[in-house]
């Protein structure tokens, strides 16, 4: 085995994927932003009567409430500390 069949096995298999995972950093993910606006005037005229349908579900164990309203199809989760009335309200 000579030094050039090392160099030609570098460029067809790349480099040793052990040495890859191990010595890789992992990149900080992006900040994540809360970007709430107001609703326009136009929409929430139009839109008066909506229907929301909920449910209760459970992921790795937390309780979950979700929702989608059927009219304009909007989607979505919130976590909950338990499952009383008083926090299915606020939810």
């Amino acid at each position: 085995m000579t030094t050039k069949d090392v160099e030609t096995a570098k460029r067809v298999f790349g480099l040793d994927v052990g040495t890859l995972k191990g010595k890789t950093v992992r990149k900080k993910s992006p900040v994540v932003k809360n970007d709430l606006i107001e609703m326009p005037p136009e929409i929430l005229e139009r839109y008066q009567d909506l229907v929301l349908e909920i449910d209760c579900m459970f992921v790795n164990g937390m309780p979950m409430l979700t929702s989608i309203d059927t009219t304009i199809k909007f989607r979505s989760l919130v976590p909950l500390k338990d499952q009383t009335a008083e926090e299915l309200y606020k939810a």
